[in-house]
């Protein structure tokens, strides 16, 4: 019983040690985390505009609905229709990142010649901002003249409309998106790989 207080108490005077260094960030954590959060849940409890003032004193009886807004979400059809695209793009997304992942990390773990240039090419997605990248692929990926459909017409196949088809975008929405990603995952993934002892 002892020991158990002693290590209690040695608990709470390492924790007021620390104190001093975790407050800042306790203090960034509530500011930015916390306190959007429970605006955000108070707000979604309202049918406020965006423009009123959210500290005027009528704001509550004027703007409070309760569950009401959850209540249309959860009854319209789009709700559902939105999910199932969410489904269907994560059960795209993510075996085929895990693939290019766990090859990407399994070709920068061997050592040759040109390995970490192939390091350096592999995380360029990654910092890549979105905005390039998209534009990047709506060319390589344009009907007419894109790389992937040209690419396709070599070996005799005629390529989709990737980007206006309805049965073709979110693959290829996933395809950019597993690019864009699988440098991150595949270092990550490498760092497993290198940790695991060679005998």
């Amino acid at each position: 019983m002892q020991q158990k207080r002693n290590r209690f108490q040695t608990g709470i005077r390492e924790l007021f040690t620390a104190s001093p260094f975790l407050i800042l960030s306790l203090i960034g954590f509530v500011v930015f985390s916390v306190l959007p959060i429970l605006i955000s849940l108070f707000l979604s409890l309202t049918d406020w505009n965006g423009i009123d003032s959210l500290v005027s004193s009528t704001f509550l009886s004027e703007h409070f609905i309760g569950f009401q807004n959850y209540i249309k979400i959860l009854t319209s059809g789009e709700f559902f229709r939105i999910l199932s695209h969410n489904l269907y793009f994560i059960v795209l997304y993510i075996p085929a990142m895990l693939v290019a992942s766990l090859s990407v990390a399994w070709l920068l773990n061997k050592n040759y010649r040109g390995s970490g240039f192939l390091r350096v090419v592999s995380y360029i997605p990654v910092l890549t901002s979105w905005i390039a990248a998209s534009l990047i692929w709506k060319w390589v990926l344009s009907p007419k003249f894109g790389v992937m459909n040209n690419l396709l017409g070599l070996i005799g196949i005629h390529g989709p409309a990737w980007l206006q088809s309805e049965l073709w975008a979110m693959p290829a929405v996933a395809l950019v998106s597993v690019w864009k990603d699988m440098g991150f995952f595949g270092l990550i993934l490498l760092s497993g790989l290198q940790g695991i002892d060679k005998t």
